[in-house]
Formats: structure tokens, sequence, C-alpha cells
């Protein structure tokens, strides 16, 4: 899932594949994204943490899917606040690409 590019994903699939003794399993833990599903473009924001130097982390973070290519992207921005202002703001992306049954099945 955290491969970004799917044909990565494919590839390795592939590769764990060619290394399998002969009738070798392997054994892959499925999950979709339900829960972001239910979420998708809508922002949600965690507790804030606070920080032993006396600042505080806020953590917001927003979903959205792209159903035909099974990918589901999440943004998350982190602010530091100190004082009362901001002293850090980082934004991460998080593409994850889920997979069925079936599409195992291809490799």
């Amino acid at each position: 899932m955290l491969l970004e590019k799917r044909t990565a994903a494919v590839s390795a699939l592939q590769a764990f594949a060619r290394h399998l003794e002969p009738q070798g399993r392997i054994f892959i833990d499925l999950e979709l994204p339900i829960e972001d599903f239910k979420i998708e473009n809508i922002v949600k924001q965690q507790s804030l943490i606070d920080c032993p130097d006396g600042s505080t982390i806020l953590l917001q973070f927003t979903s959205s899917i792209d159903w035909l290519n099974q990918l589901n992207t999440t943004v998350i921005r982190y602010e530091k606040w100190k004082d009362g202002k901001l002293v850090a703001t980082e934004l991460q992306n998080l593409p994850l690409h889920w997979f069925g049954v079936k599409n195992l099945l291809c490799v």
C-alpha cells in the first residue's frame, strides 16, 4: 500500500513470487481504507499534543479517493505553536493503494 506507484507495488509482488519455493505461498493482509471512505474531503483534527519545550503540535488531515485507481491520498498538516505563534508547519502527502483478492491473482 505504501509504494507510491501502482506499477512498483505490482513489481514488488512479482519479486516476492519469484523468491518462493515451489508450491510456496505469500500471505498478505489486505486492507480497505473503509473509514477513510466515510470521511473523504472532510478535514479532521486530532487532540493537541503538548511538547516538553512548551510548544504544542496541531495535526489536521483529510483524504481524497481515486476510485478507479484504488488510491487513497491523505494530506496531513502539522503545525507547531509556541507562545501563541506558529513557529513551523509541514505538509505530508500519504498515498495508499488498496488491492483486492482479484488484483493479486493477476500478479
